[in-house]
């Protein structure tokens, strides 16, 4: 798994822009929906094979956090076809964290750090 902070890529117009917040890029960081391209403290951009999620749909999400798994609920901000960077039919979905508990949180934080301390983090 592996960390990198980022800066606006061509795949910002399909949502990722409008994030309040900074964020990381992901690299090998699987959750239930799929593989994260990136993480905000407010949500994710994740790579996924499903295409029946919808916008506005909200859901349990795990993540593969450095400590364990990250257990929080999301809703679906947007969702788009990523046929320029894979042949199989994949996905992106943003997705927002709901009211993350407090555990949630401090995992998520944890792994800001790491990933801001060593852009190169591997686990």
């Amino acid at each position: 798994m592996a960390f990198h902070v980022s800066q606006p890529s061509p795949h910002d117009d399909v949502g990722a822009n409008r994030r309040r917040h900074g964020r990381v890029l992901c690299d090998g960081v699987g959750c239930s929906l799929g593989q994260i391209l990136d993480i905000s403290a407010s949500g994710a951009r994740i790579r996924t094979k499903f295409d029946r999620l919808r916008p506005a749909e909200e859901m349990p999400l795990t993540i593969e956090g450095l400590d364990g798994p990250i257990a929080i609920h999301v809703q679906v901000m947007w969702i788009v076809a990523d046929e320029a960077n894979h042949p199989i039919r994949q996905m992106l979905t943003g997705v927002r964290f709901l009211n993350p508990n407090e555990d949630a949180r401090r995992a998520l934080i944890e792994l800001a750090r790491a990933a801001a301390s060593n852009p190169t983090l591997r686990a």
